[in-house]
C-alpha cells in the first residue's frame, strides 16, 4: 500500500516538474499533460488540481486546471466539492472565465447535467456557487426549452432565483427572449429581496439592447428604490458601457444625486462622456461640492478634465457661477475654486485667462480669486514656452492695472525688450514668468496709501537705523516707491484688538490665535536687529567699501531695494550674534582673492573665521507647480555656487595643505525662506542616502538590505572644496526675553566638512554654537 502511494506521488512529481517554466503557456502545458495523461488516475488528477490550486503559480496554470477539472466531471459529491473549492478560490475575479465555461459545457454536453444542477441547489452550502451553477442549467436548456420554463414557475427566493437568472442569461445571450422570460422579469421586478434585484439589474444591463424601452423602465424602477448596492452596480457598469442615452442618464441621476459619495463617484465617472450639457453637469458638480464631496470623489478631477478638454464652456460657466459654491457655514469657493481651476485651465489656457480678466477687482472676494487663479494659471504654464502669448497677455493686463496703483515697481523697458526678442529663448520665457509672478505679488500686497507719519514716528525709536532710514522713507513717500521699511514702520506697534480669544474657542483655535498674536511682533524684532547691526557696520573695517560714504550708500540701497533687503537682513542678523570685539572685518576679501567679498570675518579661538551668508528662495518648481515635483538638492547647488564664485583658490588650497594657513571658512545658509534641511547638507558632503538591496541571482529574492551613500558628494565634482570647513544653517524664530521683548533667535546646527583641511575641534564647535544659537 505504501509503495502504491509513493508511485502515485512520483507520477504527479514528474508531471509537475515537466510543467515548470511553462507559466501561462497553455498550449505547451496541454502537450505535457497529454504525454502523462494515460498514466494518471482520477486520484492523480484531483491531487494535481490541489497542488496548483494552493500554489503561488495558480493563475499561470488556470486553463490547464479547468481542462483537467472538466475531464473529471461526474454526478458525485466529490466533484461538487471540487467545483466549490475552485469557485471559492476565483469567485468575483475577472479572470474566472475558464471556470464558468466548465459549467456551461457540463450543462450542454453531460447527460447527468440536470441531476447534477439539482444536487448543487440541494446540497451545496455555498450560495455564490449555487448562483453561478445556473450556467449548468442554462447550458442544459439550450437544447431543452421546456426545462427552463419549469424553473420559471418556482418560488422567488435567493439564491435559486439568481441561479435561474444566470441560466436565462446564458440561454438567451444570442436568442430572442421568450414571453415566459419577460413574465419572469415582471414578477422579479415586484420582488423586495435586494439580493435578487442586484442580480436582476445585471440581467437588465446585459439584455438592454434586446428591448431598450422595456429594460430602461425596469432600471428606472430599480433606481427609484435608492438601494446603495443596486445603484452602484448600475453606474459602475455605465462607466464603461454606452447603453443609455443622455436623457436617460440624467433621469437616473435625479434619483441618485443625494446618495453615498461612493455612488456619486461612479456617477461623476459616467458624466465624463457627456461634454455638451455643460450647464447641467456644472450644476451637479456645484451641488456635490456644496456637500463637501470634492476630496472624497476619486474621479472628480479626472472627469472634469475629460469634460473641459472637449468643451471649454465649462470654464466660463463655473467662473460665472462660482459664488454658488458655498454652504450655510462658509464660502467654499474661496478654497475650492483655485483647486478646480488647475483642471479647468489646463487645456484652454488663453480662454481661461480671458475669464479671469473679467473679475471685478473692487470686490474683495473677486480680487482675492483674481490673484489666486492667475497664480494657478502660471503654475500650469511656467515650463512650456509655447504659452508665450498667454503670459504676455497676462503681463500686459497687469501693467494696465498697475497704472492706477501706487508703490508698484517694474522695469517696463526691459520687459518689452525681452518679450520682443528674436530668437525668443527659454531664458526669456523664464524672465516673463518671473516678471508676472512678481507683478502679481506686488499688486496683491501693496496698499494704496501708507501712514508715513506713523512710520516715521515709529522708526525714530531706532536711532542708529533712522539716520539711514529717514532719507529712504522720504524718497519712498515722494516717489510712491515701496521699501520693507514701510511695512516695518507701520506695524512696529502691533494692533491686537481684532484678535479675541473666548472661552468658546477650541484649544486648537486658541493656539492658532495665540500664534497669530505672536506673529504681530515680528516687525519690532526686525527693527531691533537692524538698529543693532547698523552700528556695527558703521564702526568696523570694510574691505569692499573703503570710504564711509560708500558704506552709507550701500546701507541705503539695501534698505530700499526689496529684493536685496531680506538677503541683507540674513547677513546682519548673523553678524549680530558675535561680540563686537571678535568682529574683524565686514565684507572681507577671501584668502588670496582680490574680489567677490565674503560677508564676515571674526577672530575666535586665535583663528580667523570667514563666513559667507546666503538666503536661498523656495525652489521655483516647488513654488509654481500645481502638481508634485522632484526636488533637487538645493543645498548642494548653493554651496557649489558660493564655492566657485567666491571661495575657490588653488593657492589657498596649497597653503592649507602645507599647514601655512589655518583659516576657517564656513558657508552659512539661512533656510527661513526655503525647503533646505540638514539632510540635504549632509548629503552634499557625504553623498545622497540610499538603500542598497542584496539580491540572490538564482531566485531573484532580496536577501539583505542596508543604508548606503551614493557617489555624488560635492567632493566628486569639486575636489578643491576641501578648503571649506563646513556649513552653518539656521532658521529665524521669533521669541521673547524675560521682559517680554521680542527678539529673533537662530535655530540650526553646524555640519563640518568631513574632508575639510582646517576644522574646529569639538570644544570650539560647541562654543561657536553657543554664540550663534544662544
Amino acid at each position: 500500500m505504501q509503495s502504491r502511494k509513493m508511485e502515485d506521488g512520483a507520477k504527479n512529481m514528474s508531471l509537475e516538474e515537466d510543467l515548470k517554466g511553462k507559466y501561462y503557456k497553455f498550449e505547451e502545458q496541454i502537450k505535457v499533460y497529454n504525454s502523462h495523461k494515460s498514466k494518471l488516475s482520477e486520484k492523480d488528477k484531483y491531487k494535481l488540481i490541489d497542488d496548483f490550486l494552493f500554489s503561488s503559480d495558480f493563475w499561470g496554470y488556470f486553463e490547464l486546471i479547468t481542462t483537467v477539472t472538466y475531464e473529471l466531471a461526474d454526478n458525485t459529491d466529490k466533484y461538487l466539492e471540487l467545483l466549490e473549492k475552485i469557485n471559492n478560490k476565483i469567485k468575483r475575479d475577472m479572470a474566472q472565465g475558464p471556470f464558468l465555461n466548465i459549467l456551461k459545457d457540463i450543462g450542454k454536453n453531460k447527460p447527468f447535467a440536470l441531476q447534477f444542477y439539482k444536487k448543487i441547489i440541494t446540497k451545496s452550502k455555498d450560495s455564490d456557487f449555487k448562483v453561478v451553477a445556473g450556467l449548468i442549467l442554462g447550458g442544459y436548456s439550450v437544447k431543452n426549452d421546456s426545462i427552463l420554463e419549469e424553473f420559471l414557475n418556482k418560488k422567488l427566493e435567493y439564491p435559486q432565483t439568481n441561479s435561474i437568472l444566470k441560466a436565462i442569461l446564458y440561454k438567451y445571450e444570442s436568442q430572442r427572449l421568450s414571453k415566459e422570460a419577460y413574465s419572469y422579469f415582471d414578477k422579479i421586478s415586484k420582488n423586495q429581496d435586494k439580493k435578487i434585484l442586484q442580480e436582476f439589474i445585471n440581467v437588465c444591463l446585459i439584455f438592454f439592447n434586446k428591448n431598450k424601452d422595456y429594460f430602461y423602465n425596469k432600471l428606472f424602477d430599480l433606481i427609484k428604490l435608492k438601494d446603495k448596492n443596486i445603484t452602484y452596480l448600475l453606474f459602475d457598469r455605465l462607466t464603461y458601457k454606452d447603453l443609455l442615452n443622455q436623457k436617460q442618464i440624467f433621469e437616473l441621476i435625479k434619483y441618485s444625486k443625494d446618495m453615498d459619495y461612493i455612488i456619486i463617484d461612479k456617477i461623476v465617472e459616467v458624466l465624463r462622456k457627456f461634454p455638451q450639457p455643460y450647464k447641467q453637469i456644472s450644476d451637479l458638480f456645484i451641488y456635490w461640492l456644496n456637500k463637501d464631496m470634492e476630496f472624497k470623489l476619486r474621479h472628480f478631477d479626472w472627469a472634469l478634465e475629460e469634460l473641459v478638454k472637449k468643451n471649454r464652456l465649462f470654464i466660463r460657466y463655473i467662473l460665472e457661477n462660482y459664488k454658488r459654491i458655498q454652504n450655510k457655514k462658509s464660502k467654499l469657493y474661496i478654497v475650492t475654486l483655485p483647486h478646480l481651476f488647475k483642471t479647468l485651465s489646463k487645456f484652454h489656457i488663453s480662454y481661461a485667462l480671458d475669464q479671469i480678466l473679467k473679475f471685478n477687482l473692487k470686490n474683495k472676494d473677486e480680487k482675492y480669486l483674481f490673484f489666486e487663479l492667475n497664480n494657478v494659471l502660471i503654475g500650469n504654464i511656467f515650463k512650456d514656452i509655447k504659452n508665450k502669448d498667454v503670459i504676455i497677455k497676462l503681463i500686459d493686463n497687469l501693467i494696465k492695472i498697475s497704472k492706477e496703483k501706487n508703490f508698484i515697481e517694474f522695469n517696463k523697458n526691459k520687459y518689452n525688450e525681452r518679450k520682443n526678442k528674436k530668437p525668443f529663448s527659454k531664458d526669456d520665457y523664464d524672465y516673463l514668468i518671473n516678471f508676472a509672478e512678481n507683478l502679481l505679488t506686488q499688486l496683491r500686497n501693496r496698499k494704496e496709501k501708507y501712514n508715513f507719519d506713523i512710520i516715521k514716528k515709529n522708526l525714530k525709536k531706532y536711532t542708529n537705523l533712522y539716520k539711514f532710514a529717514k532719507e529712504v522713507i522720504i524718497e519712498a513717500e515722494n516717489k510712491k516707491r515701496y521699501t520693507p521699511l514701510i511695512w516695518l514702520g507701520e506695524n512696529e506697534q502691533p494692533t491686537l484688538e481684532d484678535i479675541k480669544i473666548s472661552e468658546k474657542d477650541s484649544e486648537l483655535n486658541k493656539a492658532f490665535k495665540i500664534d497669530f498674536v505672536r506673529s504681530r511682533f515680528w516687525p519690532k524684532a526686525y527693527l531691533y536687529e537692524l538698529n543693532k547691526n547698523i552700528k556695527i557696520i558703521e564702526t568696523k573695517a570694510n574691505e569692499k567699501f573703503k570710504k564711509k560714504e560708500h558704506i552709507v550708500k550701500d546701507i541705503k540701497q539695501n534698505l530700499f531695494n526689496e529684493n536685496k533687503f531680506w538677503n541683507y537682513f540674513s547677513e546682519l542678523i548673523f553678524i549680530n550674534k558675535f561680540d563686537n570685539n571678535h568682529i574683524e572685518v565686514i565684507e572681507p576679501l577671501p584668502p588670496n582673492k582680490k574680489n567677490n567679498n565674503l560677508d564676515l570675518k571674526v577672530n575666535l579661538f586665535n583663528k580667523d573665521i570667514y563666513f559667507e551668508i546666503t538666503r536661498p528662495e523656495i525652489n521655483k518648481n516647488l513654488r509654481l507647480s500645481n502638481s508634485a515635483v522632484a526636488m533637487p538638492n538645493e543645498a548642494l547647488k548653493k554651496i557649489k555656487n558660493k564655492f566657485k564664485k567666491q571661495i575657490k583658490s588653488d593657492v589657498t588650497l596649497k597653503e592649507m595643505l602645507n599647514k601655512k594657513r589655518s583659516d576657517i571658512i564656513f558657508i552659512v545658509i539661512d533656510k527661513s525662506g526655503s525647503t533646505i534641511d540638514e539632510h540635504e547638507i549632509i548629503n552634499t558632503f557625504f553623498g545622497s542616502l540610499s538603500l542598497t538591496l542584496v539580491m540572490d541571482k538564482k531566485t531573484g529574492k532580496t536577501i539583505d538590505q542596508y543604508p548606503s551613500r551614493k557617489d555624488d558628494s560635492i567632493h566628486k565634482t569639486n575636489p578643491n572644496t576641501d578648503i571649506i570647513s563646513g556649513v552653518i544653517y539656521f532658521k529665524q524664530e521669533l521669541t521673547f526675553d524675560k521682559k517680554n521683548k521680542p527678539f529673533i533667535k537662530l535655530k540650526g546646527d553646524i555640519i563640518q566638512n568631513p574632508k575639510g583641511i582646517n576644522l574646529l575641534n569639538e570644544n570650539e564647535i560647541k562654543k561657536l554654537k553657543e554664540i550663534i544659537f544662544k
